[in-house]
């Protein structure tokens, strides 16, 4: 993929408070350019044309509808950074995302292999199940607003259709998205709700495993009426994938699962189980649509280590998807098995006192928590259980087989021959600010461990409704607070005020271990 284009005679210097670099493309919306901030970090700067935006009314429900979108947790998303108006036309400034779309690199590569096209589906699906999460309907979900960065699929222009009033455009020829991944609600111009984007998401992964669309057409009439009227065509896709689409697929949105049951039952899948056909040519009807996204070298996909990144990199984000202040619920997802972790995560995030032959006994499927009810949200984590051991030794000792990736949430001990606490560590050394809900256990442990989930118990008990960053290294609560391992550690574990966090070797595993001793 070339890399972004020199600015036009015509394009402006500056949007904002953002100077322009390059032009990434252009479309009916408007042109997408790179751009950096005060800060000097690059940025994604789409400048819309000012007539979508006709009056003071829309110009109110277009930062309105923006503002809503920021709260979409970043994870297997482009986060949305900032908004406003240059004169009468709009912009809109998003993450960076290095990598060529979804559409571009099937064109040019070819469909997705069986374990590619599952991480693809489980981040994407992921990616849905955040956005629905924080209240926002994408509605523009398609094979070009997916990029597949260094770090695995992220979705991008999700909530902009909205902002900008244009559900209402395929009768003015000027579709939101290619007319082969509406849903009929949308064409019909009925209510869209969530079940409009599962559509779009089946069809756009059945593009991805074959290079051909469910909804075939030569014209946008032609492929229009095939959504609504006829049966998508998902020949070459077979078992449990094929009938999860065709649910997907249903010309009735009640019938469609939502994106977190889809999670739900794509990690329940074997790994991979999934074939794929390449039979027949890439292309088609609208193959030659190009995207408004970001575009950048090819690359980023062709290095086999990221891509293997992309199931893990899934695991660790799909557990932070926080519904942000407005009760919608709480989606959580744990590994697995340690197995198929290790089997499809790179071989240098096995740590050696893990190793792949042995692994510890773990669920066979990934769990989706129940969604929580306004007002029923809990604000710490799940009481913390010692785990008893025989006695070996009057001496404590720290458990030196616990690793970030391996260890559970409960904490770990070897036993004292006292069950009495030390003087150093006595009840009344009990910190006043940790959760109500974790008192300190009779014996002491040596160490224990954090999750994603007790980060974001951690940021809601401080006050906040959600956190900010996609790994342990960039830990941040939502108004920026940093937030540390051992601050988490020493709250979840009430009288360890001094306790030591310890930040996995892989920034993305699902927990951080912390030393109490």
């Amino acid at each position: 993929m070339p890399e972004p284009m020199s600015l036009l005679p015509e394009d402006p210097v500056e949007v904002g408070p953002y100077r322009l670099e390059g032009r990434l493309g252009s479309g009916g919306q408007g042109v997408v350019y790179t751009g950096r901030g005060p800060g000097g970090v690059l940025v994604a700067v789409k400048l819309l044309h000012s007539h979508l935006i006709a009056d003071d009314a829309a110009r109110i429900r277009f930062l309105r509808e923006v503002q809503t979108a920021k709260r979409v947790a970043p994870f297997c998303t482009a986060q949305l950074l900032d908004s406003g108006f240059v004169g009468a036309r709009p912009y809109i400034v998003s993450e960076y995302v290095h990598g060529p779309s979804l559409q571009d690199s099937v064109r040019e590569s070819g469909p997705r292999g069986a374990a590619a096209l599952q991480r693809l589906a489980i981040n994407t699906a992921t990616a849905l199940a955040a956005i629905h999460a924080a209240g926002v309907v994408h509605r523009d979900f398609k094979p070009g607003n997916v990029l597949l960065g260094p770090d695995g699929p992220v979705v991008i222009d999700f909530g902009i259709a909205k902002a900008l009033d244009v559900s209402q455009s395929v009768a003015s020829s000027q579709p939101i998205g290619s007319p082969a991944y509406m849903a009929p609600e949308q064409i019909a111009d009925e209510d869209v709700g969530p079940a409009a984007d599962l559509f779009a998401w089946a069809a756009t992964m059945y593009y991805a495993a074959t290079g051909r669309r469910a909804f075939p057409g030569d014209s946008i009439p032609a492929a229009l009426h095939s959504v609504l009227n006829s049966e998508p065509d998902l020949g070459g896709v077979d078992g449990r994938l094929r009938r999860l689409l065709e649910e997907c697929l249903a010309k009735d949105q009640t019938r469609r699962p939502t994106a977190a049951q889809v999670v739900e039952r794509l990690r329940a899948l074997p790994t991979p189980t999934w074939q794929a056909a390449a039979d027949g040519p890439v292309g088609g009807a609208f193959a030659g649509h190009s995207t408004n996204g970001h575009v950048a070298t090819q690359e980023a996909l062709a290095g086999r280590p990221a891509r293997r990144r992309m199931f893990a990199v899934a695991s660790a984000s799909a557990a932070m998807i926080v519904a942000a202040g407005v009760g919608i619920g709480v989606y959580a997802l744990a590994p697995a098995t340690a197995q198929r972790q290790a089997a499809l995560a790179p071989a240098t995030s096995v740590p050696p006192s893990a190793p792949a032959s042995t692994p510890s006994p773990a669920p066979t499927a990934y769990e989706l928590l129940a969604t929580t009810r306004p007002g029923k949200a809990t604000t710490g984590p799940a009481q913390a259980s010692p785990v008893k051991t025989p006695r070996k030794s009057a001496t404590p000792t720290r458990d030196q087989d616990s690793t970030p990736g391996t260890s559970p949430t409960t904490p770990t001990r070897k036993p004292r021959t006292t069950p009495k606490p030390t003087a150093s560590r006595s009840p009344a050394s009990k910190s006043t600010t940790g959760p109500p809900s974790s008192p300190k256990p009779s014996l002491q442990p040596s160490t224990g461990t954090v999750t994603w989930n007790d980060v974001g118990a951690y940021c809601k008990a401080q006050g906040h409704t959600m956190t900010y960053g996609a790994s342990w290294a960039t830990l941040k609560c939502a108004d920026g607070t940093e937030v540390t391992v051992s601050a988490v550690c020493a709250w979840k574990y009430p009288g360890y005020a001094n306790a030591v966090g310890v930040p996995p070797e892989q920034a993305w595993y699902p927990s951080a271990t912390c030393n109490l001793s």
